[in-house]
């Protein structure tokens, strides 16, 4: 990432000299804010510069080398989405090849910065085209191949782990509905247990109430024979 950096407020440099040799084709005015941006760009006071490029656009809105400046100084704050809405809606220009790679070069960047590895790759491409022996945009396209791989590697290794997840939580429900089912079955069979018992009992306490009935019917039958039957006495002749 150090070569981003550092190659992003080079390629910049060019722009800011190359301004001064096609001046001519601008407002003075135009020229005097542009200028004004590119002295505060390198005081690193990116904001300041940004001001001053945009009052530039205002006066003079094809002004491409404006509108590059001001999407560089937007990268240099971190804000990358304006940064990318800047350099896509520049026209690369086909009498520049060197200024067109320049252009593509740090849109890759801004799409770099963004973790964007696909639309950064097509920028670095792109560039590659028009300025093959720019090296320092062979190792951002590389950089940004690998960093794509190891996207996708991680992504695909995330959906592994959901999906794992899943058949762990499904294999947890099943276990439980299964366990539920355990539960309520031995529930059951407690119950069925416990009816069994009280039949049993119920059963055990009628046959003891019939028992205890016959004795007492038996018990009442001999003392009624008892007290009915008459005793003879023999006499002593």
């Amino acid at each position: 990432m150090k070569r981003i950096v550092y190659f992003a407020g080079f390629i910049f440099t060019i722009l800011i000299l190359c301004c001064n040799n096609i001046s001519f084709a601008q407002s003075k005015s135009t020229i005097k804010d542009v200028r004004a941006g590119n002295k505060l760009y390198k005081d690193k006071k990116y904001k300041e510069a940004e001001i001053e490029y945009r009052k530039g656009m205002d006066k003079s809105p094809d002004y491409q080398k404006a509108q590059f400046n001001l999407g560089t100084s937007l990268y240099k704050q971190g804000r990358y989405e304006e940064a990318n809405k800047i350099f896509s809606e520049l026209t690369p220009p086909e009498n520049d090849k060197k200024l067109a790679s320049t252009m593509w070069y740090n849109l890759g960047n801004s799409f770099l910065s963004q973790e964007k590895y696909q639309e950064s790759l097509e920028a670095y491409k792109n560039s590659l085209k028009l300025n093959p022996k720019d090296e320092d945009a062979r190792y951002n396209y590389e950089y940004a191949r690998r960093r794509m791989m190891q996207q996708q590697q991680q992504q695909n290794q995330d959906n592994q782990d959901q999906e794992q997840e899943q058949n762990e939580d499904e294999q947890e429900q099943n276990q439980n509905s299964d366990n539920q089912e355990q539960d309520e079955e031995q529930e059951q069979q407690k119950q069925q247990q416990k009816q069994q018992q009280k039949r049993e009992q119920r059963n055990q306490e009628r046959q003891l109430d019939a028992l205890n009935q016959n004795e007492k019917e038996t018990l009442d039958k001999l003392q009624k024979d008892k007290t009915g039957t008459k005793i003879q006495i023999e006499k002593d002749w």
